[in-house]
């Protein structure tokens, strides 16, 4: 660079100099905004030691520590704006300047922000600042500022001092009582139970470094523990290792996250037990994603065990409290979320355990029954319908593990895939783990289909295209009124996956028999939850069309999802769908409508060849290979059924003039786009080009090797899928006519 571009910058940082010394905030905001500017473009021209501790000193107004920072919102909002630049790069350097200022100052009275940022750094000193800010871009520069400072640091050496400074923040409160009152109150109703849940009893106290913070301040704390465990998932997998924790410690100065479970389960117990309702729905999440992190991984010292088994009475103790009758239903709803979570975890294995949070889901769904005349009025009725459909979604996750437990029971040598035949439910077995599990869901499971049933005919005709909502009930639906219809619309795309998998695994261990023997009357509209029971002209409708309306339902809603464009981000409703399939197709009587139906069963096929197509994941596209097996097998026992009813019917002594059943018939044509066997040769070779590709005659003669010129290797999961395809072909010439 020249001298002139070197004396520009000098007259640029001198110019600042002098703008910073001016009286008036304007001029120094300028300033402080110019030297941003210049980091940005010329980082090493930038000296952070003189920079940060004149951010600081206007920030902090370390001159009258009464006052937390300037009085002038363009300065304060300048400084952040450049504390949050800094801290991208130099996220370290700029705490550690921040800290030395506070020491080198001289000591005075009433320093409680000296001792603030003496014991917990800049980072600190900045949540303070946000409990006192009120405008919102400051706000959220501030939020920027600690989430950058928090990334450059949580995993390399100050995981402590993170989770430390969010549990100091989230126990800053002047309402040291709601904790309290909630463990006297799970005294109360259990005072025998032993527990470590006294551990969790009290806040902290007093002396820590903030003092009363707003609810929001505490909330985004919440915020921060969980974006610290998101933190931990991409780093070093001792983070989730106990035992791999415990040795490193041994030998090394790194902490884990691990090793402060008991303090990530107390703060999640301290928020979900707060009177404010945005803290514990943040506290209620935490909780959710301890479990989902924590689960699996097993105790050290009791093998056997996980380490989350210790800690199931303060579970408990924070979901209570949202299962009260004036419990708020977004609150009611994510709590849902976590019992579910919880139960299918696995880490309650007693069935007594299991039995305490069952109770309070089966308090929510009697709230359910009662319906929307007994709702609190202080909410949008688009509240009922959230929380409504949040437990029945709740529900249907508990039942869905329930019924894979109770097979896995049965098979233990079956490892776990998305073949139905391991969802087969079975009530049969051990009073505890899954067979246990499924007697406590058995005895609601009559009152929850009903409702599953009504919830997916609420989904099915809100998902109608906009030329068809003149079909959408004038009234509303069974959990959603006429003028919510556009907020429900957001709540039944969240939950409708579960439900429609439940409703199958349901309907596959009734084999679409009908029972008396569930509930006449439930406080729903009629159609809906009564669905299929009435024809057009009035009249009852036999159980054979009732069937028959409930199996095109779930068609209905797996087929038109599998097609969407919009769900490639959703791979969870994917699997639902397709596992939902399956359970039907585990049934007779919805194998013998599909395989009697051949355009239906084609147009399954090509759906499921677009998601072979479309979709990577090997579990899906053994999914879908599963599904065509189940297919092709429906279409050997239509043509096996009507090849016997010709015999008996024609007797044995007229064999030779018995009509060609099967594709192909006397011809031997296969029409595409109507040939079931062309679908399903078109699925198999799909499979087995792409993870063969020299099977194709474009690559016929060419080198068999890879990207590279490494040869072509298979996994296990490619060899898998390959043996499916293989063993499809193998059965499609029993589809066909000996022409065919």
């Amino acid at each position: 660079e020249g001298a002139a571009v070197s004396g520009l910058r000098s007259s640029c940082l001198v110019g600042c100099g002098v703008m910073q010394a001016g009286p008036d905030c304007l001029v120094q905001a300028r300033a402080i905004s110019c030297l941003q500017q210049l980091h940005m473009f010329s980082p090493p021209h930038v000296n952070l030691a003189s920079l940060v501790p004149a951010l600081c000193e206007i920030l902090l107004d370390y001159s009258m520590l009464a006052n937390l920072c300037s009085s002038y919102l363009c300065l304060r909002r300048a400084v952040v704006a450049c504390l949050r630049q800094l801290v991208q790069r130099e996220a370290l350097e700029v705490s550690e300047h921040a800290v030395t200022l506070v020491k080198e100052l001289p000591r005075r009275d009433n320093t409680q922000l000296d001792v603030t940022i003496k014991e917990v750094g800049l980072e600190g000193a900045l949540f303070t600042l946000l409990d006192r800010e009120s405008d919102p871009g400051l706000r959220r520069d501030i939020q920027e500022t600690l989430v950058h400072m928090m990334a450059s640091s949580a995993t390399s050496g100050k995981l402590g001092h993170w989770l430390k400074l969010c549990k100091d923040v989230l126990s800053a409160t002047t309402d040291c009582l709601a904790p309290a009152e909630a463990s006297q109150v799970d005294e109360e109703a259990d005072p025998g139970r032993d527990d470590d849940s006294s551990a969790f009893r009290a806040r902290s106290e007093s002396g820590g470094p903030f003092m009363a913070l707003r609810w929001a301040t505490r909330r985004f704390a919440m915020e921060c523990v969980c974006r610290i465990v998101a933190q931990c998932e991409t780093s070093d997998p001792a983070h989730f290792d106990m035992a791999l924790a415990q040795e490193r410690r041994l030998h090394e100065s790194t902490d884990f996250l691990v090793l402060h479970l008991g303090d990530l389960v107390r703060m999640a117990f301290m928020a979900a037990t707060d009177n404010s309702d945005q803290l514990r729905l943040a506290g209620l999440q935490t909780l959710l994603v301890i479990i989902r992190r924590f689960s699996a991984i097993p105790e050290p010292e009791f093998p056997g065990h996980v380490i989350l088994e210790q800690y199931q009475a303060n579970v408990g103790a924070a979901l209570r409290p949202a299962f009260t009758a004036d419990a708020p239903p977004d609150v009611t709803a994510k709590a849902c979320q976590v019992c579910s979570a919880w139960i299918a975890s696995g880490v309650v294995s007693d069935l007594r355990d299991l039995r305490r949070v069952h109770q309070l889901l089966a308090s929510s769904l009697a709230k359910v029954q009662a319906g929307r005349d007994t709702s609190s009025q202080l909410y949008n009725e688009a509240t009922a319908t959230m929380e409504t459909l949040a437990v029945l979604k709740a529900w249907a996750e508990v039942y869905i593990v329930a019924v894979q437990r109770s097979r896995q029971k049965e098979s233990p040598g079956r490892t776990a895939d998305l073949s139905v035949s391991s969802l087969a439910n079975d009530g049969s077995g051990s009073e505890s783990g899954g067979a246990g599990l499924l007697k406590l869901v058995q005895s609601d499971l009559s009152t929850l289909s009903r409702l599953w049933l009504a919830a997916l005919q609420d989904y099915a005709l809100l998902t109608l295209p906009q030329e068809y909502a003149s079909q959408l009930p004038a009234t509303g639906g069974s959990f959603y009124t006429a003028e919510t219809v556009n907020q429900a619309r957001a709540h039944y795309s969240s939950s409708w996956a579960p439900i429609l998998h439940a409703t199958s695994l349901w309907l596959h261990s009734t084999g679409f028999v009908m029972s008396d023997d569930a509930p006449a009357n439930l406080s729903r509209p009629a159609t809906p939850t009564s669905m299929g029971r009435t024809g057009s002209m009035g009249g009852a409708k036999s159980p054979e069309d009732i069937n028959s309306d409930r199996l095109h339902l779930i068609l209905g809603i797996s087929v038109e999802f599998l097609c969407s464009p919009h769900s490639e981000d959703q791979m969870e409703n994917i699997t639902s769908c397709l596992r939902a399939l399956q359970a039907l197709l585990d049934v007779s009587w919805p194998r013998a409508k599909i395989g009697n139906d051949q355009a239906l069963s084609v147009e399954l096929l090509s759906v499921l060849h677009r998601l072979m197509v479309t979709r990577e994941s090997a579990s899906v596209q053994l999914a879908v290979l599963d599904l065509l097996r189940q297919i092709v097998a429906a279409a050997q026992e239509h043509v096996r059924e009507k090849r016997h009813s010709a015999e008996v019917d024609d007797g044995a002594s007229e064999k030779e003039t018995l009509p060609e059943f099967g594709e192909g018939r006397d011809t031997g044509g296969l029409i595409p786009g109507r040939s079931l066997v062309f679908a399903a040769l078109e699925l198999c070779l799909c499979v087995l080009v792409r993870k063969l590709p020299q099977l194709s005659p474009k690559l016929a003669g060419t080198s068999p090797t890879g990207p590279g010129g490494s040869l072509w290797s298979l996994t296990d999961s490619d060899c898998r899928l390959v043996s499916s395809a293989l063993c499809v072909l193998s059965e499609l010439p029993s589809v066909c006519s000996p022409e065919g």
